[in-house]
């Protein structure tokens, strides 16, 4: 005679932490659709296609951050469709299927790819792109990282991880230089770029201009950044006018801003006028206020 309880379904206890909310952001994106037009398709040696690879490794990095070998167990902890798998998908799941997808993103076109999800980002959660504000950082290494030089790998091209100037305060430390550009509407990143170490933050923000331009489709937006001298990084076809906090570039301009000068003096005798020393007050009021 059987027992009762040998009949009894057997039960599955799963975590949900954050994944609903998070999952409530990324459909409207449509992540797997954007992955697959940039991945490639699904091998047949390989147990995990690559989209839901990167969309594994993507809900993990804003949950936990495990080390690509604690992927697996770390997966095996939640409902497998919160994480965009199958119901056996998270037993499948290791460093080498997780490796192998990101060798995949670092084949695709990620810029393109980037710029995509952004612009459906901006379209579906309605974001102002009035204002942008960009910062920089420094990410240290510790190791030697002979490799790590800056060569073409597969037709690509990598970083050099270096010596530079390190915002952490160690000098002795190799790093690289992250920036990233966010909306004043949300904080929400729109841009990020990860550069050599030994790249300076005024070399970074004709690129960055350029991109978000594209991105919201007008030059007619606020750009804040870090105070820094603006004029090294202003090519013979840029003017650089710097008003705290605002910076405000206008493109197509034939003459170079003067290295050291703010652009204000290019203007010529109406900064001198004795009629505007009440608009050059307030600018100084302004900047004075910042500064303490």
């Amino acid at each position: 005679m059987q027992k009762a309880s040998d009949s009894a379904p057997a039960l599955a206890s799963f975590s949900l932490d954050a994944l609903p909310v998070i999952n409530h952001f990324l459909e409207p994106l449509d992540l797997s659709t954007v992955l697959e037009a940039y991945l490639p398709p699904p091998h047949p040696r390989r147990r995990v296609p690559p989209v839901q690879a990167i969309g594994l490794l993507l809900r993990n990095l804003l949950l936990s951050r495990e080390p690509l070998y604690g992927i697996g167990a770390w997966a095996s902890r939640f409902e497998p469709s919160l994480l965009g798998l199958p119901p056996e998908g998270s037993g499948l799941l290791n460093d080498d299927q997780v490796g192998r997808a990101l060798d995949d993103l670092f084949d695709a076109d990620r810029s393109s790819l980037i710029l995509r999800i952004v612009v459906t980002a901006v379209r579906e959660f309605h974001l102002s792109l009035r204002r942008f504000h960009n910062d920089s950082t420094t990410v240290s290494f510790q190791g030697e990282y002979r490799e790590a030089d800056g060569r073409r790998v597969r037709k690509k091209p990598t970083l050099r991880i270096t010596f530079g100037h390190n915002k952490d305060h160690r000098p002795d430390l190799k790093q690289l230089l992250w920036s990233l550009t966010v909306t004043a509407d949300g904080a929400v990143p729109v841009h990020y770029q990860a550069l050599d170490g030994n790249t300076t933050d005024d070399q970074t923000h004709i690129a960055t201009w350029n991109l978000l331009r594209a991105i919201a489709g007008r030059a007619t937006f606020l750009y804040y950044l870090q105070k820094v001298d603006m004029c090294s990084w202003c090519p013979k076809s840029r003017v650089v006018n710097v008003l705290l906090p605002t910076i405000q570039v206008t493109l197509g301009a034939r003459e170079r801003a003067r290295p050291g000068s703010t652009g204000r003096r290019r203007a010529g005798r109406r900064h001198r006028d004795p009629a505007n020393r009440a608009d050059r007050d307030a600018a100084g009021d302004r900047k004075n206020s910042l500064e303490r």
